[in-house]
């Protein structure tokens, strides 16, 4: 894989930097050089009931805190549970919201709900490969863990990655991570969503050709969290280790990555 950047170190958010806010359905901290915890997932890895059951426990939670929302009937498209629910609330209730909502996705995604597209090894060979396809070049690839559902990783765009600059060229080469271009694979700017989105695309494109999934591929919203310190790395570095073993998972059903820079 080709580099023409300096070897990565590890950036801790600075909370003396300009930091930029969007939400979708959760939250999303952009810092320039950053370096985060990502989770993205598939399609079927939460079940309806769930998604039902967190509504209810969202509106008792308001209602305790003394909050007046009304999320109004489940509709698809709220995956993560949570949709737009932290805008709006005080600035006090915002962060404990945001935990909330992440440690119950991350506990309900280790039973392995859906089909488990990723027990296959072959299936997680080719996203294994295109996670690594931008390494030096996009993004700072670290430790990742590809679990039956989901997949953990921390990352670290270059040149900040968090720009707005699109810049589209279309990749030419025989494989994710082969130092030519890959072809399906869309060279943009080193911004996070833009990395992940082709990874994504180019993932589901290829494994629904070869026939292993139809239909909706992947959860569009991902998780990201801006890594504060030292100590928050080695925590989400030891999450990642230890997601298949809290798991149960066995031996063939997982891929582990752990990166030398970090």
């Amino acid at each position: 894989m080709p580099s023409h950047h300096k070897q990565p170190k590890f950036n801790a958010f600075n909370p003396h930097a300009e930091v930029r806010v969007y939400h979708r359905n959760l939250p999303h901290w952009r810092q320039d050089g950053g370096t985060y915890f990502v989770t993205f997932r598939l399609g079927d890895s939460m079940p309806k009931s769930i998604l039902l059951r967190w509504q209810e426990e969202d509106e008792l939670w308001f209602q305790a805190h003394g909050v007046e929302r009304s999320s109004g009937p489940f509709k698809e498209g709220q995956e993560n549970g949570a949709e737009h629910r932290s805008t709006g609330l005080p600035e006090n209730l915002q962060e404990e919201f945001a935990r909330r909502t992440a440690r119950r996705m991350h506990v309900e995604l280790d039973e392995c709900h859906g089909g488990c597209l990723f027990r296959d090894q072959q299936a997680r060979k080719v996203l294994a490969n295109a996670l690594g396809h931008f390494h030096g070049e996009r993004w700072w690839l670290g430790d990742f863990v590809i679990m039956p559902n989901h997949v953990h990783v921390l990352v670290q765009p270059i040149d900040g990655g968090n720009g707005a600059e699109h810049r589209s060229t279309r990749a030419r080469s025989s494989g994710p991570c082969s130092g030519q271009h890959q072809s399906g694979i869309e060279h943009r700017s080193t911004n996070l969503e833009d990395i992940l989105a082709s990874i994504k695309g180019y993932v589901s494109t290829q494994l629904t050709k070869s026939g292993f999934k139809k239909g909706k591929f992947w959860q569009q919203e991902n998780y990201d969290r801006l890594v504060r310190d030292r100590e928050e790395l080695n925590v989400w570095r030891k999450y990642i280790r230890q997601n298949p073993a809290k798991a149960k998972l066995s031996v063939g059903e997982f891929t582990h990555h752990e990166c030398d820079w970090m």
